[in-house]
Protein backbone atom coordinates (compact mmCIF):
# COMPACT_ATOMS: atom_id res chain seq x y z
CA UNK A 1 0.00 0.00 0.00
CA UNK A 2 1.49 3.30 -1.05
CA UNK A 3 0.63 5.22 2.55
CA UNK A 4 1.97 8.59 2.05
CA UNK A 5 3.87 8.84 5.91
CA UNK A 6 7.01 10.74 6.11
CA UNK A 7 9.77 8.36 7.27
CA UNK A 8 11.03 10.59 10.58
CA UNK A 9 7.51 11.18 12.05
CA UNK A 10 5.07 8.54 10.62
CA UNK A 11 2.62 11.35 10.62
CA UNK A 12 1.09 11.84 6.80
CA UNK A 13 1.73 14.71 4.84
CA UNK A 14 -0.65 16.62 3.78
CA UNK A 15 -1.27 17.10 0.06
CA UNK A 16 -2.54 20.80 -1.58
CA UNK A 17 -5.23 20.87 -4.15
CA UNK A 18 -5.26 24.01 -5.77
CA UNK A 19 -8.50 24.86 -7.60
CA UNK A 20 -8.44 28.42 -8.97
CA UNK A 21 -6.47 30.89 -6.94
CA UNK A 22 -7.35 28.75 -3.33
CA UNK A 23 -5.00 26.22 -2.08
CA UNK A 24 -6.99 23.58 -0.29
CA UNK A 25 -4.67 21.36 2.46
CA UNK A 26 -5.73 17.49 2.44
CA UNK A 27 -5.41 16.16 5.75
CA UNK A 28 -5.21 12.61 5.58
CA UNK A 29 -4.83 10.67 8.88
CA UNK A 30 -2.96 7.33 10.37
CA UNK A 31 -5.28 5.28 11.85
CA UNK A 32 -5.68 1.90 13.61
CA UNK A 33 -9.04 0.36 12.87
CA UNK A 34 -9.41 -3.08 14.70
CA UNK A 35 -11.32 -6.02 13.31
CA UNK A 36 -12.06 -9.24 14.19
CA UNK A 37 -9.12 -12.35 14.41
CA UNK A 38 -11.32 -15.00 13.34
CA UNK A 39 -9.91 -18.45 14.60
CA UNK A 40 -10.18 -19.86 11.50
CA UNK A 41 -11.63 -23.31 12.82
CA UNK A 42 -15.19 -23.12 11.76
CA UNK A 43 -16.67 -22.44 15.31
CA UNK A 44 -18.92 -19.57 15.79
CA UNK A 45 -18.03 -15.86 17.06
CA UNK A 46 -18.20 -15.16 20.62
CA UNK A 47 -21.70 -12.86 20.61
CA UNK A 48 -21.70 -9.13 21.31
CA UNK A 49 -24.06 -8.30 24.13
CA UNK A 50 -26.08 -5.31 24.02
CA UNK A 51 -28.02 -4.22 27.16
CA UNK A 52 -28.18 -0.95 29.26
CA UNK A 53 -25.30 -1.05 30.54
CA UNK A 54 -23.51 -0.92 27.36
CA UNK A 55 -21.67 -2.84 24.73
CA UNK A 56 -19.99 -6.08 26.12
CA UNK A 57 -17.62 -7.47 22.81
CA UNK A 58 -15.05 -10.30 24.17
CA UNK A 59 -14.21 -11.37 20.57
CA UNK A 60 -10.35 -11.38 19.74
CA UNK A 61 -9.45 -8.39 17.55
CA UNK A 62 -6.44 -7.52 15.76
CA UNK A 63 -4.99 -3.79 15.04
CA UNK A 64 -4.29 -3.53 11.40
CA UNK A 65 -3.01 0.75 10.53
CA UNK A 66 -4.53 2.39 8.34
CA UNK A 67 -4.15 5.84 6.01
CA UNK A 68 -7.68 7.41 6.12
CA UNK A 69 -7.89 9.28 2.91
CA UNK A 70 -9.50 13.09 2.75
CA UNK A 71 -11.26 13.08 -0.23
CA UNK A 72 -12.84 16.34 0.25
CA UNK A 73 -12.92 18.37 -3.30
CA UNK A 74 -13.33 14.59 -5.17
CA UNK A 75 -16.24 12.97 -3.55
CA UNK A 76 -18.07 12.40 -6.76
CA UNK A 77 -15.32 10.15 -7.95
CA UNK A 78 -16.42 7.97 -5.26
CA UNK A 79 -19.48 5.56 -6.13
CA UNK A 80 -21.21 2.83 -4.57
CA UNK A 81 -21.09 0.11 -7.24
CA UNK A 82 -16.95 0.68 -7.25
CA UNK A 83 -16.05 1.95 -4.07
CA UNK A 84 -18.64 0.58 -1.51
CA UNK A 85 -19.29 4.17 -0.39
CA UNK A 86 -20.83 7.00 -1.96
CA UNK A 87 -21.04 10.38 -0.73
CA UNK A 88 -24.38 11.95 -0.75
CA UNK A 89 -24.14 15.41 0.59
CA UNK A 90 -25.69 18.19 -1.31
CA UNK A 91 -29.14 16.83 -1.82
CA UNK A 92 -27.73 14.05 -4.28
CA UNK A 93 -29.90 10.35 -3.75
CA UNK A 94 -26.83 7.74 -4.06
CA UNK A 95 -29.99 5.13 -5.03
CA UNK A 96 -31.68 5.45 -8.28
CA UNK A 97 -35.33 5.15 -8.08
CA UNK A 98 -35.37 1.80 -9.27
CA UNK A 99 -32.95 0.47 -6.85
CA UNK A 100 -33.40 -2.49 -4.40
CA UNK A 101 -31.83 -0.98 -1.73
CA UNK A 102 -35.07 1.48 -1.09
CA UNK A 103 -37.69 -0.10 0.94
CA UNK A 104 -41.02 0.86 -0.83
Amino acid sequence: MGANLSSATKRPRAHTQTAGAEAKIKHHVSSTLNYWDDPGDGSRPTPIILDKGGVVNKRPHRPYTFLVTDITGDEDKYLLDTNGFQYSGCGINPFPPTSPHIAV
